[in-house]
């Protein structure tokens, strides 16, 4: 379950001069307070949605609306609004956000490389995961190359969703029978097509 919901933050207050509050009619008691609203994910802030700047008479307490505020102390509002700065850890979550897009970017680059390096060079023991159709995936391992063939053992269990090197080691502790005991093979440019269509896979 997501929990999610919205939260604020005081981003302090500066008193105003020259002002009168049209409640109580005292002079230089009219504090500008700036809040932040906020989007948050388990209560992690995501991003910031709304800042709102309010004008409070420190000598009556009473908050004065837009309406009843004169053309002088409207201007002020706005001229002062950009000086309520919002924190960046309000970002928190956008931030977090953008790096794990980044980080799974380059994590997914850096697999590309190395298999399609690794199909030029295939090893024994090398972990292979071949895709049978959209919803049904299986893993092997090479057994042994010989003179251009690749010879692997398939495993007994399918995945309906691509599987993780994690879901392989975790599978060889549940299953003792994870590998049939006939082998087949492939030659190496037949492994270089199969990738090359998006059919093969492969962990080291």
């Amino acid at each position: 379950m997501i929990v999610y919901g919205t939260g604020s933050k005081d981003l302090g207050e500066k008193l105003i001069t020259n002002e009168k509050c049209p409640h109580c009619g005292e002079f230089n008691k009219i504090h500008l307070h700036g809040i932040a609203r906020y989007f948050d994910v388990f209560w992690i802030p995501i991003f910031p949605f709304k800042k709102k700047i309010i004008a409070v008479c420190h000598n009556c307490d009473t908050e004065i609306p837009k309406k009843e505020a004169s053309p002088s102390l409207i201007d002020k509002i706005s001229l002062e609004k950009s000086s309520f700065k919002i924190p960046i850890y309000l970002f928190s979550g956008l931030i977090l956000i953008v790096l794990a897009i980044g980080f799974f970017q380059y994590s997914s680059s850096k697999h590309k490389s190395f298999v399609e390096s690794r199909v030029e060079n295939i090893q024994k023991n090398d972990i292979l995961v071949f895709k049978h159709n959209m919803e049904d995936y299986t893993f092997a391992k090479v057994d042994s190359i010989y003179k251009g063939a690749v010879f692997f053992k398939n495993s007994n269990y399918s995945y309906n969703k691509k599987p993780s090197l994690s879901d392989y080691n975790k599978a060889l502790i549940d299953n003792s029978d994870f590998f049939d005991s006939e082998s087949y093979y492939y030659t190496i440019n037949e492994i270089d097509s199969l990738h090359k269509n998006g059919v093969l896979d492969i962990f080291e």
